[in-house]
C-alpha cells in the first residue's frame, strides 16, 4: 500500500509543471534569475495560470505575461537571462498547447510556430540556442482509479526560431517529465519505463538506450522513487529528489547525502521543483502542503527559509 501511494505522488510530481491544479491558488512553475535578484514563477488562480515577476526578497510583485484567453505556465529563464520560454494554452482547449518566448521583462512575445500540440514540458538548453521539449501523443484515463495522464511522449529540441525540430527519442512513453541538461552532450529526465520507473540519463546526439541513473550508495533503495535530478556547473553542485527527500550528490563520486528528510516527520509534506541559486549555495523548492509560497535552504542544510508571497497575489481574479 505504501508503494502504491508513492507511485501516486510521483505522477502528481512528475505532471507538476501543468496547467491546472486541484487547488484554487498555486505556484505552478518557478526559476532563479542568473544574479539571484529575481524569481520568475507561473501562479495558477482559479482556472488561469499568469507569468510573475518578484524580487528574492518577496518585494516587487509584477505581472509579466497575461491575457483573458490564455493560461501560460512551465517557465524559465534562458542560460543568459534575455529570454523566457513557457508554455500556453487557449482557455477553450486547455490540452493543447503551444511554446512561447518573450524578453525576460515580458515584451516581445511570440510563438514558435512548428512547436504546438500536447507539450508537457519546455526548457531552454545550457548549450546552444535551442529548447528542449516533451510531447505526448494523447491525454487520457485508462484505469478508473488513475488519473488523466499524457500518453505516447517523447523529448524533442528545437531551435528558437522555431525552424529546426528533431525528435531525440522513440520511447512512446508514459509518464516522461523533469527534463534537464547535465551538460552539452548528456539528459536526465524521469521515465516510467518497463522495469519500473527512475531517474535516467542519456545522450542527445547519439542513438543509445537510456540508462537509469542511481546514487552509487543509493540511500533511498527503491531507486524508483528517484524523480529528478537537477545539475548546477556554476556551483558543480547536483540534487537527486524523491517525494519526501532531497539529497545533494556528490558530482565525482555520485553519493548521496540527504539534505531534506520528512519520511520521519509527522507532517510528511512533498517536495518538487527544486532550483539552485545561481551566486548563493542554496536551494529553492516547493512543498506540497503550502503552493502559496517558496521556499530555500543552504546546501549544507541549514538556515530553511520560505519566501512568502505577497497575500494580495491570493484575492486576484
Amino acid at each position: 500500500m505504501a508503494k502504491l501511494i508513492c507511485f501516486f505522488a510521483l505522477m502528481i510530481l512528475i505532471s507538476a509543471c501543468s496547467r491546472q491544479s486541484d487547488l484554487p491558488f498555486a505556484i505552478n512553475s518557478f526559476d532563479i534569475s542568473k544574479d539571484d535578484k529575481h524569481i520568475l514563477f507561473s501562479y495558477y488562480n482559479n482556472g488561469k495560470n499568469v507569468i510573475y515577476q518578484i524580487d528574492s526578497s518577496g518585494a516587487n510583485l509584477k505581472p509579466i505575461i497575461s491575457a483573458t484567453d490564455k493560461s501560460f505556465f512551465c517557465v524559465s529563464y534562458s542560460p543568459d537571462n534575455s529570454k523566457i520560454v513557457f508554455l500556453a494554452s487557449h482557455n477553450t482547449q486547455p490540452n493543447t498547447t503551444s511554446i512561447f518566448l518573450a524578453s525576460a521583462d515580458g515584451s516581445n512575445m511570440q510563438a514558435l510556430n512548428n512547436a504546438h500540440g500536447i507539450i508537457t514540458e519546455a526548457v531552454f538548453s545550457k548549450c546552444g540556442d535551442s529548447i528542449l521539449y516533451i510531447k505526448a501523443n494523447e491525454i487520457k484515463q485508462y484505469s478508473p482509479v488513475g488519473k488523466t495522464m499524457p500518453h505516447g511522449s517523447d523529448i524533442y529540441i528545437t531551435d528558437i526560431y522555431g525552424k529546426k525540430t528533431r525528435q531525440i527519442t522513440n520511447l512512446d512513453a508514459y509518464q516522461l517529465g523533469n527534463i534537464a541538461d547535465i551538460d552539452c552532450e548528456h539528459l536526465s529526465v524521469y521515465w516510467y519505463a518497463d522495469n519500473g520507473g527512475g531517474v535516467h540519463t542519456f545522450n542527445k546526439n547519439k542513438s543509445e538506450p537510456l540508462q537509469r541513473f542511481v546514487p552509487t550508495n543509493n540511500p533511498r533503495k527503491d531507486s524508483s522513487l528517484y524523480y529528478a535530478l537537477v545539475y548546477s556547473k556554476k556551483l558543480d553542485e547536483a540534487i537527486m529528489l524523491c517525494p519526501y527527500e532531497i539529497y545533494t550528490l556528490n558530482v565525482k563520486t555520485k553519493a548521496a547525502t540527504v539534505l531534506i528528510d520528512n519520511t520521519k516527520s509527522t507532517e510528511s509534506h512533498q517536495m518538487s521543483q527544486a532550483r539552485f541559486y545561481n551566486i548563493q549555495r542554496r536551494l529553492m523548492f516547493l512543498r506540497d502542503d503550502d503552493f502559496k509560497n517558496l521556499y530555500n535552504i543552504n546546501l549544507n542544510g541549514t538556515n530553511l527559509q520560505k519566501l512568502k508571497l505577497p497575500e494580495r497575489l491570493y484575492k486576484l481574479d
